[in-house]
């Protein structure tokens, strides 16, 4: 399961993902995998989508901001961040430096 979300998600190409929008100041941009899509409406139906929209527009500033903290992962997610929405929910995000963009890969 983990391997096939990883490999769609590397596979999308940002021009065909959806962008988030923000009124913030911003140095990076953050598009979305559609598993990620789907988690933001799952995130809203559970009264998260305020800690998820706080989170995105912290790490569009600076992906690698501590606090909160952030997890470099391994294995098969080696080069994705992971932030803790709560307990139950992360994001988990690969940062692309030179492009000054973030793929959003699952919420």
């Amino acid at each position: 399961m983990t391997r096939d979300l990883i490999k769609n998600a590397e596979n999308e190409d940002f021009k065909d993902m959806r962008r988030y929008e923000s009124d913030t100041e911003f140095v990076y941009e953050i598009y979305f995998s559609k598993t990620a899509l789907e988690g933001l409406k799952q995130l809203e139906k559970l009264n998260l989508i305020n800690q998820a929209r706080d989170l995105l527009e912290l790490i569009q500033k600076d992906p690698f901001a501590q606090p909160p903290q952030y997890n470099k992962l391994v294995g098969n997610l080696d080069g994705f961040y992971s932030h803790r929405i709560n307990i139950h929910h992360r994001l988990i995000y690969k940062v692309y430096e030179e492009e000054k963009k973030i793929k959003v890969l699952q919420l």
